[in-house]
């Protein structure tokens, strides 16, 4: 089993062990593409490509900063948008909405 599958199994090991089953991290996709704040867009394009068997959305990309803590979101349609040399810190957004793990499903929806 490699490293990233074994990371996965744990997170949703964990994720049961802690949660109550209505909860919205229940519903949570880990699959999703991550990049950096000081990626361009051609960088974070050609990540998607290379994996994007294994991502299960691409609506947004999620941005982390130096301490790997999300730091925005960038839709796909803004990195379609926008130059290829165009910094992603740039045009990603930072007013971010955060919902507790526990919070109910039907709540979050």
């Amino acid at each position: 089993m490699t490293k990233i599958k074994e990371d996965k199994l744990e997170l949703r090991q964990h994720i049961s062990d802690k949660h109550p089953p209505h909860s919205a991290v229940r519903k949570m996709i880990i699959e999703v593409p991550i990049a950096n704040k000081n990626n361009t867009i051609w960088e974070v394009l050609t990540k998607i490509k290379n994996n994007i068997k294994k991502l299960k959305n691409i609506d947004y990309i999620y941005i982390i900063n130096e301490n790997k803590n999300l730091a925005g979101v960038v839709s796909f349609k803004d990195l379609l948008r926008n130059s290829k040399n165009t910094m992603i810190k740039n045009i990603m957004r930072q007013e971010l909405i955060f919902v507790s793990p526990e919070t109910d499903q039907e709540r979050v929806a």
